[in-house]
């Protein structure tokens, strides 16, 4: 398979021929789902947090004496038998939801992801990055290339200056080609790589 190389302007200036290897992974539905709820569940953060009873205000003073009431005894109104209490085993903020997955079938997953964009020509190659210095000339880019949005701009690490030309571009996203997710291209309609960027991405799901 090959794949045409654009300049900034939309012309074509030579194609990049994609080794089949690359084209023929496949990736199973349940691999899939397991690969896009581990991404999720490492990236959610815990909003719940209660209170147990060291860190509820008041409850200083013992309620009644300890003996003659008839009562049973207690120390403190913000027990976790009183209204207004403590709460035991209650969810904290601190609560990592992160799951476990195997290497190797998150490589897969990924590269299986990647084969399924190229092979529903939903990547693009760009020869370089130079253009996307100003937000201004990066939409002007945007619109000469055959681009359909939501797009996921994957650049080298030597060219993060990306990130600033575009992140106030509506349905534009960025992410470098050694840290980008198989999460990341399902979220995007089109995938725009660099040249720089395109053959990074494939040493790195090749040589894994």
């Amino acid at each position: 398979m090959e794949l045409s190389l654009y300049r900034a302007d939309g012309s074509v200036v030579s194609s990049l021929e994609i080794p089949e290897k690359v084209l023929s992974v496949k990736i199973s539905p349940r691999s899939l789902t397991q690969y896009v709820t581990a991404i999720r569940a490492r990236e959610r953060t815990a909003i719940a947090s209660t209170l147990n009873r060291s860190e509820v205000r008041g409850g200083g003073r013992k309620p009644w004496p300890q003996k003659g009431t008839g009562r049973a005894r207690a120390g403190s109104l913000r027990s976790p038998i009183f209204r207004g209490g403590g709460v035991v085993w209650g969810p904290r903020a601190n609560r990592n939801f992160s799951k476990g997955l195997p290497d190797a079938m998150r490589h897969k997953a990924l590269a299986g992801i990647f084969a399924r964009r190229l092979l529903d020509k939903r990547v693009v190659v760009i020869d370089s990055l130079a253009a996307f210095t100003k937000t201004k000339e990066a939409e002007k880019t945007l619109s000469h290339l055959p681009l359909v949005r939501p797009i996921l701009i994957v650049f080298h690490r030597e060219e993060k200056d990306v990130t600033h030309a575009v992140r106030n571009l509506p349905r534009v996203r960025s992410s470098e080609s050694a840290t980008v997710n198989g999460y990341d291209f399902l979220l995007a309609t089109t995938l725009l790589f660099s040249h720089k960027s395109f053959q990074s991405f494939l040493t790195r799901i090749t040589n894994q």
